[in-house]
């Protein structure tokens, strides 16, 4: 402004009325000559810009300037003038490119040059604007504007170590100043100096609450240093002063997630995700949510958008590896798999695919994979693929510089009976070769091989000892050796030897104790049914086995929980009464029916229903469609599925949940009975058992219902 001021001045002084109040008188006989004497084009053309300047109309002298200067060469003042009405008009690029020019002529103008200098800074063109002022300090080391403008031109270059002392400095001089308050902020928390950057973070908070930018910048800084919880407060007013701010959104739900409130951060995340459907990270995020809730089919759904959206993303394939691996589903698992190794090649990602083609019996292909690794858990999937083909010496043959190591010959111990005789035999002198260390990172392999009595002489840690002496089956002492243990192996191991026991109330507590991570990988689900079958609560057994198969339909631990279930109540299991479309196979449809079937179309569904009302397929396919949006539609097409195949367990396990969503107690204790007590009833070997358990429903019937 300043300049602009002093360059108004210049533009008065120049002008005609100026000139002959201040210069000395003309001689008389020169008057006519010289009004006579025709003016130049180019000066009408710059006394015309300079005039549009004083009325402040600086489109028309900007143009005007432009014309003069596309005429007249050499003509530097103008080129000076046309800049700062340039500057003036916020053309920021121009008003640089014309002073560039002006200071190769002019290279002394210190106005035209700090000018220049704030330009290129505010333009992000940092390393040109450095040079422009370290050349101004270099010619006058006070001149503080061109200080304040160096500290900013490090800052914005992420030099923070240099930008410190200047912008100390600056701040001192400008200290109402808050860019470079702010600037100085983030540099302290970039050189982790938190307590000072602290102090400058709570004053723009306190300056500027209202302000967008302030609010954003003072969260990101907290969050970098990792004050969660002193971000939060501020997140959710950014959010809420600004519900078009999305970042805020996003790193509220983060924050929220890690404070273990998965609902607002779902809430959030979603808020986000309206405005920003396509941002592959949120996606990610919210499927992780649901994830760990155990929600596979929306998770499936958010990250298969997530790798439509961007192809080469490795982690969405990842996760989707990851559902169809906990869904059995080995050959999908295969496919993302190697779709992510082709993208990005990595030791984990081949050790993934190695194990899915094992189990899927690809042999050749999974050693293919594993050729070039040479860590343990390479070693351990190499030999259970030479154990399953039987060639044994071929591993111990191969030309791995560590194949006949200690790694190996826990290994392959199980499978040969000479190697787990050298192991016994050599333990004690690989005790004192390796170092404890070593040997206690194969504490289980050992301990399974039935050398758990030699490794109690080491010390071990609790959990690895109490895991030996359950091994040898000294459960007692094992759970006496976890006492005052509170880790997460801890609480697994304490609610496996409880289950096993039959301690139904110890093992629950510890189960439940462990983290949603467990849930996910099926732990807590399988020893809280393992704990509830040994405690004799096999009614829910059958009750929850077949939740677990729903999700994983080829999940043999469930189905051996199942029979076992069945065989203590003396009954027949019939494996595919518990499949997720249990009742009568029907056969192979064609044409347009399979098409509607197959699509899962809700109205191609409906279209099918009103030609055949007896489809059980596409009544079960309905019901789960409508199971959000439209319950009473599902509740009515599962009741008419039920009518027509009674035996349909998995329709009578998503009768009596959406009873239970619907608050119809009444209706939903009514289909728990009929669905595990009834048939149980009908069989004499268990009808005790089944009579009491049913009398105990019978109960909770009635007291709902009113009836003393």
């Amino acid at each position: 402004m300043i300049l602009f001021v002093l360059f108004l001045l210049g533009l008065i002084i120049a002008s005609p009325g100026w000139a002959q109040e201040s210069s000395p008188p003309v001689p008389e006989g020169r008057v006519e000559l010289e009004l006579e004497a025709p003016t130049p084009a180019w000066r009408r053309l710059w006394d015309e810009a300079r005039d549009f300047v004083r009325r402040g109309d600086l489109l028309a002298a900007a143009e005007t300037y432009r014309k003069l200067l596309s005429q007249r060469q050499g003509l530097d003042q103008a080129r000076w003038e046309y800049a700062q009405v340039l500057e003036r008009l916020e053309k920021t690029d121009e008003a640089i490119k014309e002073l560039e020019l002006y200071l190769e002529k002019s290279p002394d103008n210190r106005e035209a040059r700090s000018l220049l200098a704030t330009l290129l800074l505010k333009k992000g063109f940092f390393p040109q604007a450095e040079e422009q002022f370290r050349r101004l300090l270099a010619e006058d080391p006070e001149d503080s504007t061109a200080r304040r403008g160096l500290a900013l031109a490090l800052y914005g270059q992420g030099r923070f170590a240099e930008a410190l002392p200047f912008l100390r400095e600056s701040l001192s001089l400008f200290p109402k100043d808050l860019e470079l308050k702010r600037a100085l902020a983030f540099t302290l928390v970039s050189l982790k100096k938190t307590s000072q950057a602290t102090v400058y973070l709570r004053d723009l908070y306190l300056a500027g609450e209202r302000d967008r930018m302030i609010l954003k910048d003072y969260a990101q800084s907290l969050l970098i240093m990792g004050k969660t919880s002193e971000a939060l407060p501020v997140l959710r007013q950014l959010a809420a002063s600004f519900p078009e701010e999305s970042w805020a959104h996003l790193e509220l739900a983060k924050v929220l997630l890690n404070r273990g409130e998965i609902q607002t951060a779902e809430k959030e995340l979603k808020v986000y995700l309206r405005r920003h459907p396509r941002d592959t990270k949120a996606l990610k995020t919210l499927g992780k949510i649901y994830l760990d809730q155990g929600n596979l089919t929306l998770a499936l759904r958010l990250f298969s958008r997530a790798a439509s959206l961007n192809p080469q993303d490795t982690e969405a394939l990842d996760l989707l590896a990851m559902i169809s691996e906990a869904r059995q589903l080995y050959r999908s698992a295969i496919r993302y798999l190697k779709k992510g190794l082709s993208l990005e090649d990595t030791p984990d990602r081949r050790l993934r695919l190695a194990r899915d083609l094992l189990r899927t019996r690809r042999y050749n292909e999974a050693l293919k994979l594993l050729a070039p690794l040479e860590n343990p858990e390479a070693l351990r999937l190499k030999a259970q693929i030479y154990r399953r083909k039987g060639a044994y010496e071929q591993f111990l043959k191969s030309s791995s510089p560590i194949s006949e190591t200690f790694e190996v010959l826990i290994f392959l111990a199980p499978f040969r009976p000479e190697l787990r005789d050298r192991l016994w035999a050599s333990l004690p002198e690989l005790i004192e070769k390796l170092g404890e260390d070593k040997i206690k990172t194969k504490i289980k392999a050992l301990a399974r091989l039935g050398l758990g009595s030699q490794l109690l002489s080491l010390d071990l840690p609790s959990v690895e000892r109490a895991w030996i002496l359950l091994q040898e089956g000294r459960s007692k002492e094992a759970i006496e050796a976890l006492s005052g243990e509170g880790s997460d192996e801890a609480l697994l191991l304490r609610a496996r030897i409880f289950s096993r026991k039959g301690y139904l109330k110890e093992a629950l507590k510890n189960i439940y104790a462990l983290p949603q991570t467990y849930f996910f990988r099926e732990e807590r689900p399988r020893l809280e049914l393992l704990a509830r079958l040994y405690s004799g609560h096999l009614h829910e057994v059958l009750y929850l086995a077949p939740q677990r198969l729903s999700l994983t339909p080829n999940d043999g631990y469930y189905y051996g929980l199942l029979k076992e279930a069945f065989h203590r109540f003396g009954l027949l299991f019939e494996e595919k009464a518990f499949s997720p479309l249990a009742g009568p196979l029907i056969p192979p449809l064609k044409g347009e029916v399979s098409s509607a079937l197959l699509s899962k179309d809700k109205k191609a569904l409906e279209r099918l229903l009103k030609r055949d009302s007896r489809n059980s397929q596409a009544l079960w396919l309905l019901a789960n469609i409508y199971r959000s949006t439209k319950p009473e539609l599902a509740i009515r097409h599962l009741n008419k599925l039920l009518n027509l195949y009674p035996r349909h367990y998995a329709a009578r396990l998503l009768l009596y949940e959406l009873y239970q969503e619907n608050n119809q107690r009444a209706a939903a204790l009514l289909v728990f009975r009929e669905t595990h007590f009834a048939p149980l009833c009908s069989f004499e070997p268990c009808r005790g058992k089944a009579l009491r358990a049913l009398s105990h429903w019978e109960e909770q019937f009635n007291r709902l219902l009113g009836i003393k």
